[in-house]
C-alpha cells in the first residue's frame, strides 16, 4: 500500500506515511469495519484494497464456520 499510493512528485506526505496507517487501513478493511478514515487514492492500491476487502470476507467467514 505505501509503495503504490505514494505520490513521488508532492512534497506532502500521504496518508501511509507512517508505517501504522496501512495496518490499520488492512486491518479495518478485512474486519469489514471501514471507518473510512484512511483511502487509498490511486487507482492500483484502491484495487488491492478491493482484493483485501473480498479476502478479509473469506477469512472471517472461514473462521464464522469453524467456529459452529
Amino acid at each position: 500500500m505505501r509503495l503504490f499510493d505514494e505520490d513521488y512528485n508532492s512534497t506532502t506526505p500521504g496518508y501511509f506515511a507512517k508505517l501504522r496507517n496501512p495496518f490499520w487501513l488492512v486491518i479495518v478493511t478485512m474486519t469489514t469495519v471501514g471507518y473510512g478514515d484512511y483511502a487509498p487514492r490511486s487507482i492500483l492500491t484502491k484495487i488491492i484494497g478491493v482484493i483485501m476487502a473480498f479476502y478479509g470476507v473469506f477469512i472471517v467467514s472461514l473462521f464464522v464456520i469453524a467456529l459452529s
